[in-house]
Protein backbone atom coordinates (compact mmCIF):
# COMPACT_ATOMS: atom_id res chain seq x y z
CA UNK A 1 0.00 0.00 0.00
CA UNK A 2 2.62 2.69 0.84
CA UNK A 3 4.21 2.11 -2.59
CA UNK A 4 1.07 3.56 -4.19
CA UNK A 5 2.18 6.98 -2.93
CA UNK A 6 5.55 8.23 -4.09
CA UNK A 7 7.45 10.97 -2.27
CA UNK A 8 6.14 13.38 -4.91
CA UNK A 9 2.57 12.21 -4.30
CA UNK A 10 2.88 12.74 -0.55
CA UNK A 11 4.37 16.19 -1.07
CA UNK A 12 1.60 17.14 -3.51
CA UNK A 13 -1.13 16.06 -1.08
CA UNK A 14 0.52 17.87 1.81
CA UNK A 15 0.77 21.02 -0.29
CA UNK A 16 -2.87 20.67 -1.37
CA UNK A 17 -3.94 20.52 2.29
CA UNK A 18 -1.85 23.59 3.15
CA UNK A 19 -3.27 25.53 0.18
CA UNK A 20 -6.85 24.55 1.04
CA UNK A 21 -6.44 25.60 4.66
CA UNK A 22 -5.22 29.04 3.59
CA UNK A 23 -8.65 29.61 2.00
CA UNK A 24 -10.73 28.66 4.99
CA UNK A 25 -10.87 28.05 8.72
CA UNK A 26 -11.30 24.32 8.06
CA UNK A 27 -8.58 21.89 9.10
CA UNK A 28 -8.23 18.92 6.75
CA UNK A 29 -7.03 15.44 7.59
CA UNK A 30 -6.64 12.90 4.78
CA UNK A 31 -6.37 9.21 5.71
CA UNK A 32 -6.07 6.14 3.49
CA UNK A 33 -6.30 2.48 4.43
CA UNK A 34 -5.90 -0.52 2.11
CA UNK A 35 -8.78 -2.31 3.86
CA UNK A 36 -11.14 -1.45 6.71
CA UNK A 37 -12.19 -4.96 7.74
CA UNK A 38 -10.81 -8.50 7.72
CA UNK A 39 -13.96 -10.47 6.70
CA UNK A 40 -12.75 -14.00 7.54
CA UNK A 41 -16.22 -15.42 6.91
CA UNK A 42 -16.00 -14.47 3.21
CA UNK A 43 -13.67 -17.45 2.74
CA UNK A 44 -16.16 -19.88 4.29
CA UNK A 45 -19.11 -18.30 2.52
CA UNK A 46 -17.37 -18.83 -0.81
CA UNK A 47 -16.54 -22.44 0.13
CA UNK A 48 -20.21 -23.04 0.95
CA UNK A 49 -21.28 -21.58 -2.39
CA UNK A 50 -18.75 -23.82 -4.15
CA UNK A 51 -19.95 -26.88 -2.26
CA UNK A 52 -23.59 -26.19 -3.15
CA UNK A 53 -22.58 -25.74 -6.78
CA UNK A 54 -20.68 -29.04 -6.63
CA UNK A 55 -23.71 -30.86 -5.23
CA UNK A 56 -25.84 -29.36 -8.00
CA UNK A 57 -23.37 -30.58 -10.63
CA UNK A 58 -23.40 -34.11 -9.19
CA UNK A 59 -27.22 -34.16 -8.96
CA UNK A 60 -27.71 -32.91 -12.51
CA UNK A 61 -25.21 -35.47 -13.81
CA UNK A 62 -26.92 -38.26 -11.89
CA UNK A 63 -30.37 -37.32 -13.20
CA UNK A 64 -29.45 -36.45 -16.77
CA UNK A 65 -26.77 -39.00 -17.70
CA UNK A 66 -27.33 -42.75 -17.65
CA UNK A 67 -24.44 -43.79 -19.88
CA UNK A 68 -21.38 -45.83 -18.97
CA UNK A 69 -18.84 -43.00 -18.94
CA UNK A 70 -17.58 -41.38 -15.72
CA UNK A 71 -19.32 -43.94 -13.52
CA UNK A 72 -17.19 -42.76 -10.59
CA UNK A 73 -19.47 -39.72 -10.32
CA UNK A 74 -22.30 -42.07 -9.30
CA UNK A 75 -20.28 -43.20 -6.29
CA UNK A 76 -20.10 -41.45 -2.95
CA UNK A 77 -16.37 -40.84 -3.12
CA UNK A 78 -16.66 -39.35 -6.62
CA UNK A 79 -19.40 -36.94 -5.57
CA UNK A 80 -17.36 -35.97 -2.52
CA UNK A 81 -14.33 -35.15 -4.68
CA UNK A 82 -16.38 -32.89 -6.95
CA UNK A 83 -18.02 -31.06 -4.04
CA UNK A 84 -14.74 -30.62 -2.19
CA UNK A 85 -12.89 -29.46 -5.30
CA UNK A 86 -15.44 -26.80 -6.16
CA UNK A 87 -15.59 -25.65 -2.54
CA UNK A 88 -11.81 -25.29 -2.46
CA UNK A 89 -11.71 -23.46 -5.78
CA UNK A 90 -14.35 -20.98 -4.69
CA UNK A 91 -12.56 -20.37 -1.40
CA UNK A 92 -9.24 -19.80 -3.18
CA UNK A 93 -10.96 -17.40 -5.55
CA UNK A 94 -11.63 -15.07 -2.61
CA UNK A 95 -7.85 -14.80 -2.20
CA UNK A 96 -7.12 -14.38 -5.90
CA UNK A 97 -9.90 -11.95 -6.85
CA UNK A 98 -10.68 -8.79 -4.88
CA UNK A 99 -13.89 -8.38 -6.87
CA UNK A 100 -15.12 -11.86 -5.96
CA UNK A 101 -14.16 -11.31 -2.31
CA UNK A 102 -16.19 -8.08 -2.23
CA UNK A 103 -19.11 -9.97 -3.78
CA UNK A 104 -18.96 -12.57 -1.01
CA UNK A 105 -18.81 -9.86 1.67
CA UNK A 106 -21.68 -7.79 0.28
CA UNK A 107 -22.07 -4.01 -0.12
CA UNK A 108 -23.78 -3.42 3.22
CA UNK A 109 -20.91 -4.93 5.23
CA UNK A 110 -18.31 -3.17 3.12
CA UNK A 111 -19.99 0.17 3.76
CA UNK A 112 -20.42 -0.50 7.49
CA UNK A 113 -16.78 -1.52 7.92
CA UNK A 114 -15.51 1.57 6.11
CA UNK A 115 -17.79 3.84 8.14
CA UNK A 116 -16.71 2.32 11.43
CA UNK A 117 -13.05 2.71 10.50
CA UNK A 118 -13.65 6.33 9.46
CA UNK A 119 -15.28 7.13 12.80
CA UNK A 120 -12.39 5.47 14.61
CA UNK A 121 -9.90 7.49 12.56
CA UNK A 122 -11.78 10.72 13.29
CA UNK A 123 -11.17 10.02 16.97
CA UNK A 124 -7.60 8.69 16.85
CA UNK A 125 -6.38 11.50 14.59
CA UNK A 126 -8.08 14.07 16.88
CA UNK A 127 -9.99 15.69 14.05
CA UNK A 128 -12.47 16.81 16.71
CA UNK A 129 -9.81 18.70 18.70
CA UNK A 130 -9.58 21.98 16.78
CA UNK A 131 -10.35 25.20 18.63
CA UNK A 132 -13.45 26.07 16.60
CA UNK A 133 -14.44 22.47 15.77
CA UNK A 134 -13.66 22.94 12.08
CA UNK A 135 -11.90 19.64 11.42
CA UNK A 136 -12.74 17.62 8.31
CA UNK A 137 -11.68 14.03 7.67
CA UNK A 138 -11.40 12.72 4.12
CA UNK A 139 -11.18 8.96 4.57
CA UNK A 140 -10.46 6.45 1.79
CA UNK A 141 -10.86 2.70 2.14
CA UNK A 142 -9.40 1.20 -1.02
CA UNK A 143 -10.58 -2.42 -0.87
CA UNK A 144 -14.11 -1.37 0.04
CA UNK A 145 -14.17 1.36 -2.64
CA UNK A 146 -15.64 3.64 0.00
CA UNK A 147 -15.00 7.28 0.83
CA UNK A 148 -16.21 8.96 3.99
CA UNK A 149 -16.23 12.68 4.72
CA UNK A 150 -16.68 13.40 8.42
CA UNK A 151 -16.92 17.06 9.42
CA UNK A 152 -16.93 18.46 12.94
CA UNK A 153 -19.86 20.58 14.09
CA UNK A 154 -18.26 23.88 13.11
CA UNK A 155 -18.35 22.70 9.50
CA UNK A 156 -21.43 20.48 9.44
CA UNK A 157 -23.75 23.25 10.68
CA UNK A 158 -22.81 25.32 7.61
CA UNK A 159 -22.09 22.67 4.95
CA UNK A 160 -24.81 19.98 4.64
CA UNK A 161 -23.70 16.38 3.92
CA UNK A 162 -24.94 16.39 0.31
CA UNK A 163 -22.49 19.18 -0.55
CA UNK A 164 -19.63 16.67 -0.30
CA UNK A 165 -21.10 14.45 -3.04
CA UNK A 166 -18.93 15.75 -5.89
CA UNK A 167 -15.80 15.36 -3.78
CA UNK A 168 -16.67 11.78 -2.86
CA UNK A 169 -17.41 10.99 -6.52
CA UNK A 170 -14.06 12.47 -7.57
CA UNK A 171 -12.12 10.26 -5.16
CA UNK A 172 -14.16 7.17 -6.05
CA UNK A 173 -13.30 7.64 -9.71
CA UNK A 174 -9.67 7.93 -8.69
CA UNK A 175 -9.84 4.60 -6.85
CA UNK A 176 -11.51 2.83 -9.77
CA UNK A 177 -9.08 4.34 -12.29
CA UNK A 178 -6.04 3.62 -10.10
CA UNK A 179 -5.10 7.28 -9.84
CA UNK A 180 -5.62 7.68 -6.12
CA UNK A 181 -2.89 10.25 -5.29
CA UNK A 182 -3.97 12.72 -7.97
CA UNK A 183 -7.65 12.39 -7.10
CA UNK A 184 -6.90 12.97 -3.40
CA UNK A 185 -5.00 16.19 -4.11
CA UNK A 186 -7.81 17.38 -6.41
CA UNK A 187 -10.44 16.51 -3.80
CA UNK A 188 -8.61 18.45 -1.09
CA UNK A 189 -8.42 21.50 -3.35
CA UNK A 190 -12.14 21.19 -4.13
CA UNK A 191 -12.90 20.88 -0.41
CA UNK A 192 -11.04 24.12 0.34
CA UNK A 193 -13.07 25.91 -2.33
CA UNK A 194 -16.30 24.41 -0.98
CA UNK A 195 -15.65 25.74 2.54
CA UNK A 196 -14.50 29.13 1.27
CA UNK A 197 -17.71 29.44 -0.78
CA UNK A 198 -19.71 28.46 2.33
CA UNK A 199 -18.45 31.64 4.03
CA UNK A 200 -15.90 29.91 6.24
CA UNK A 201 -12.87 32.16 5.68
CA UNK A 202 -9.69 31.75 7.71
CA UNK A 203 -9.77 33.40 11.13
CA UNK A 204 -7.48 36.32 11.92
CA UNK A 205 -5.64 34.24 14.52
CA UNK A 206 -5.85 31.04 12.44
CA UNK A 207 -3.10 28.49 13.10
CA UNK A 208 -2.34 25.09 11.60
CA UNK A 209 -3.79 22.85 14.32
CA UNK A 210 -3.53 19.46 12.60
CA UNK A 211 -0.61 18.03 10.58
CA UNK A 212 -1.05 18.27 6.82
CA UNK A 213 0.62 14.96 6.01
CA UNK A 214 -1.30 12.04 4.52
CA UNK A 215 -2.12 9.36 7.07
CA UNK A 216 -1.53 5.89 5.65
CA UNK A 217 -3.28 3.50 8.02
CA UNK A 218 -2.51 -0.21 8.47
Amino acid sequence: MPARFSAEDLAAIQQAVADAERQTSGEFVVAVTPQSGTYPDAFWKAATVGAVLGMAVVLIYDLAYDGWGMTWLHRAWGATVVVAALAALAALLTLASRRFRRLMIGPARLEAAAHDRAVQTFATEKVYATKRHTGVLLFLSLFEHRIEVLADEGISKVVPPEKWGDIVALIRRGILEDRVPMSVAEAVAMSGTLLADADLPPEVDDTDELPNTLRILP
